[in-house]
């Protein structure tokens, strides 16, 4: 019987307007995301290729191991194809040295900003919005439409379970909804490969937990459909409910959760950490220049009484020693000043993930913001990216400095090649940093590994939201057939 039911319904959907105006529509957007998200994809490819060999060139180039300097450059996630997430608001670099501190710069919004107002067109979005309104369409008179036709109580007196019949109707929506999905998914899919982007194992199983999600989601919104059109005795009503449930749910309610936790845990902006990092800088090197001015005063001071000569040998048995004294100097203040702005950096970081953290739970009351925050972790694209390559960077800088450091004493650059600090006629203190005359051999120089999260990790990290998503479905579903069942067919 219940068989007989669902493929009246699907018979119902499939001859009327709505499904070939859904088919149309899907297949068209399906494409054209996909399509745009490749080209996105290989062209930020070419960007990042590109970068990293005038990078290594530069970097080949170098006659010195003091103040070595390189970039670390994040590489495109070819999940990005499907959801975008926040990979094209993420800097696409990071500059490694001893001073500067690791954040990631020059975005694709902030080199091109047209393109931060119009956004990308991703499968993520195209689920999140079109379907979910899509399926609010598909249901919204599912119940109360067969009542004000007088098929409900005609259907109903043939001895037919309410319980079969509420299910065939929300198993027939659900398949309508979800056949226009099918070919234009399997077309992009093949499509995606076609124009050369290679997905290995660990992509496809994200893909394959990224489309479950996503008709998880389109799930819960059938049952919301088949539950408020139990609720309401006609379809206008119901559909004016469920719109206004949409709005709110897809377009409110998670900007209302940032807005929130911004007030409630406020953080400073990148542009005032900046400032305090750059005052404390100045005022730690003029501190340091002062401290060598007073010194090479004494220095001077002990000379004064000799010969050229003598002031000549003197100079030549403790110019080592100086230098080395300077150098030690010079990378003490280099390693307050990192220190200071890595406290720095890190204070708002975890101030960023506390309000994050915050904007987070508070928009889980959305299953729209459910399902994006599932989506883009499954995808490696969501805010908590940012945190991956900053870290790994750290790291890599560490690493980078420590070589470069330990080359710096084996080819003797802290002597006569290296830093060197001398007294002018004037009495002035004169820096200079020695250069080699060829360029030094970079092959040895670690290399920056991308964070590229496994599936086990973006899995565990999305169960929650999965977790959140089923339960918002379930009881979705347990409303419609409570409802109906105390429903008046009359």
């Amino acid at each position: 019987m219940i068989g007989t039911l669902i493929e009246k319904e699907l018979k119902y959907i499939l001859m009327g307007p709505k499904f070939a105006v859904t088919f149309l529509i899907c297949a068209v957007l399906i494409l054209l995301s996909l399509f745009i998200g490749v080209q996105d994809y290989k062209a930020s490819m070419r960007r990042y290729e590109a970068a990293v060999a005038l990078n290594d060139q530069h970097l080949a180039e170098k006659t010195s191991w003091n103040h070595l300097s390189t970039r670390a450059f994040r590489r495109p996630e070819a999940m990005q194809v499907f959801a975008v997430g926040v990979a094209n608001d993420l800097g696409r670099f990071s500059g490694v040295d001893a001073r500067t501190p690791v954040r990631l710069d020059h975005s694709v919004y902030a080199d091109d900003p047209l393109f931060a107002v119009f956004r990308f067109l991703d499968l993520g979005f195209i689920f999140q919005v079109v379907l979910s309104l899509f399926a609010v369409l598909f249901t919204y008179n599912a119940i109360n439409g067969e009542r004000e036709m007088g098929t409900l109580k005609l259907t109903l007196a043939n001895d037919i379970p309410r319980t079969q019949f509420v299910l065939a109707k929300f198993a027939g929506s659900w398949l309508a909804l979800v056949i226009p999905l099918l070919i234009p998914l399997l077309l992009g899919l093949l499509m995606v490969l076609g124009l050369g982007v290679s997905l290995a194992g660990v992509h496809w199983a994200k893909l394959t937990a990224f489309f479950g999600v996503s008709l998880l989601y389109l799930t819960f919104f059938v049952a919301l459909g088949v539950l408020v059109s139990g609720l309401t005795r006609h379809a206008s009503a119901s559909f004016l409910i469920l719109l206004v449930i949409w709005v709110s749910t897809v377009l409110v309610a998670p900007r209302v959760g940032m807005m929130l936790a911004a007030k409630i845990h406020p953080a400073p902006s990148v542009a005032e950490v900046d400032g305090q990092i750059d005052a404390y800088n100045k005022e730690r090197w003029d501190t340091y220049m002062a401290e060598l001015e007073t010194m090479w005063q004494r220095r001077s001071a002990v000379l004064e009484g000799l010969d050229d000569e003598a002031r000549q040998a003197y100079r030549d048995d403790h110019e080592w020693e100086w230098m080395e004294e300077g150098d030690n100097a010079r990378k003490a203040v280099e390693a307050d000043q990192q220190a200071f702005a890595q406290k720095m950096q890190d204070a708002l970081q975890q101030q960023k993930r506390r309000q994050e953290g915050l904007a987070l739970s508070l928009s889980r009351f959305s299953p729209a913001s459910v399902y994006l925050h599932a989506a883009m972790n499954l995808a490696g694209t969501h805010a908590g990216m940012k945190h991956r390559y900053e870290t790994a960077i750290r790291a890599y800088q560490q690493a980078f400095l420590a070589h470069a450091d330990e080359m710096k004493k084996q080819s003797g650059l802290n002597s006569h090649n290296g830093f060197s600090i001398s007294v002018s006629s004037d009495g002035g203190v004169q820096m200079s940093m020695g250069e080699e005359s060829q360029t030094i051999d970079v092959s040895t120089m670690p290399r920056f590994l991308d964070p590229v999260p496994s599936f086990s990790t973006v899995f565990s990290q999305s169960t929650m939201d999965m977790l959140l998503l089923l339960a918002f479905t379930a009881a979705a579903l347990i409303g419609a057939y409570a409802v109906f069942m105390r429903y008046d067919v009359r």
